[in-house]
């Protein structure tokens, strides 16, 4: 009997944690879409990118790296510039993104690259109404779903959709150049809901 419980004694000890191993750190919260914006704008302040383009302007909603998502999630804002044209209505002038920012969503420094721009052609201007708050709230669901390494499905593909819809519907043509730089990612959003992609 005595041999058997030391047999069940040192199969006990065998499976208790060991208290000497230190238990794995918790994974970095995911940033949100303000704090994805934030570093990017900060990184192209760059003084080489800055020199080329000095005019700050308007930065695409984030777009995966990857996709569908992987664990590794990371996220890329492209910066584009619209001209005013002298025309009786309010109409600009759009240019192909002429800098791209890798974000990483769970730490990690951004990185930058500049892009050979072009001109686009013509765009009229689109009232942004409440259609910010939306892309901002579609950003972020996506941002959600790419930390957890899922394609979205219900009604968060439908709320990530719907925003970038109506982004994509407010910059055709800057929307139609970046489908070449994420071509899967605007496949699925072109997807008609339920989600099951």
């Amino acid at each position: 009997m005595r041999p058997f419980l030391a047999l069940l004694l040192l199969s006990a000890q065998a499976g208790s944690p060991d208290a000497s191993v230190p238990a794995t750190p918790p994974r970095p919260a995911c940033l949100s879409a303000t704090q994805v914006e934030e570093r990017a704008r900060e990184a192209l302040r760059e003084p080489g990118l800055l020199a080329a383009n000095p005019y700050m302007g308007p930065l695409s909603p984030p777009l995966p790296v990857a996709w569908p998502p992987t664990q590794e999630s990371a996220v890329r804002l492209y910066a584009f510039r619209s001209e005013p044209l002298p025309t009786g209505v309010i109409a600009y002038r759009s240019w192909s993104p002429h800098a791209v920012v890798a974000v990483p969503l769970r730490g990690g420094a951004p990185s930058q690259q500049r892009l050979k721009t072009r001109v686009l052609g013509r765009e009229e201007d689109h009232p942004a109404t409440e259609s910010g708050v939306t892309v901002e709230r579609a950003a972020d669901a996506l941002l959600h779903a790419l930390c957890r390494a899922e394609v979205p499905s219900g009604p968060e593909a439908d709320a990530i959709r719907a925003g970038y819809r109506a982004w994509a519907d407010s910059k055709p043509l800057v929307a139609r150049e970046l489908r070449t730089h994420a071509p899967a990612f605007f496949t699925w959003l072109s997807a008609k809901a339920p989600s099951t992609q």
